[in-house]
């Protein structure tokens, strides 16, 4: 409640959002379908604002096929929480020297990047995400994979 009132400004759960985000912060897998505007985003932010907060500094990963959307989604958590998402896709300003410094800031459990947006073609081609992922996972840091906007992508 805490987060959702002072880093999201919303004073009350919609729907199953409470429910949702109770079972995932617990360990369990969900599949969450709901209207669009019907509040999914906060299901996994608001878990991974906590988490990243936690002793173990976990990561959540959102895998979504639209770029716009990941740029909004990234800016609007970083107004949120300055420093909290960052997003990996294909043609980034800067190129593979930003996206070093922003692997660097994920590797940096201190950093506060709780939220990292990438796209499938990230996910499926590129062998330095999956070694990041090893990483992560090797220091027990991962905390959830969300696949956003499933609906857009055609093959996975």
């Amino acid at each position: 409640m805490h987060h959702l009132r002072n880093t999201f400004r919303i004073e009350k759960f919609r729907g199953h959002q409470e429910d949702i985000i109770n079972a995932t912060l617990s360990g369990q897998d969900a599949f969450v379908i709901m209207r669009t505007g019907g509040g999914k985003s906060l299901t996994y932010q608001l878990p991974a604002v906590i988490e990243s907060e936690s002793n173990q500094c976990k990561v959540t990963v959102v895998i979504s096929p639209l770029i716009s959307l990941i740029r909004d989604q990234e800016d609007q958590m970083n107004q949120f929480r300055a420093g909290s998402a960052l997003s990996f896709y294909s043609n980034m300003v800067g190129g593979t020297t930003e996206q070093a410094r922003r692997w660097g800031l994920v590797r940096d459990a201190n950093a506060g990047v709780g939220l990292i947006f990438v796209t499938p073609e990230k996910v499926t081609k590129s062998g330095r995400f999956k070694s990041e992922m090893e990483k992560l996972n090797n220091q027990g840091r991962l905390g959830r994979f969300v696949v956003d906007e499933c609906h857009c992508a055609c093959q996975w």
